[in-house]
């Protein structure tokens, strides 16, 4: 049973899939703003 106060602890596999999410969607919004020509602009975006 968890208590309010105690943290979690997470397992591991799910730390690596959280990582690979985040790191799959960066590659993703990094195409889309080439697609859509944002990185031609005066002002660029950078993650």
């Amino acid at each position: 049973m968890n208590t309010a106060g105690a943290p979690r602890k997470r397992n591991p596999a799910y730390t690596i899939t959280q990582g690979a999410m985040i790191a799959a969607l960066y590659v993703v919004l990094t195409m889309l703003s080439c697609v859509l020509g944002l990185t031609d602009l005066a002002v660029q975006f950078r993650f």
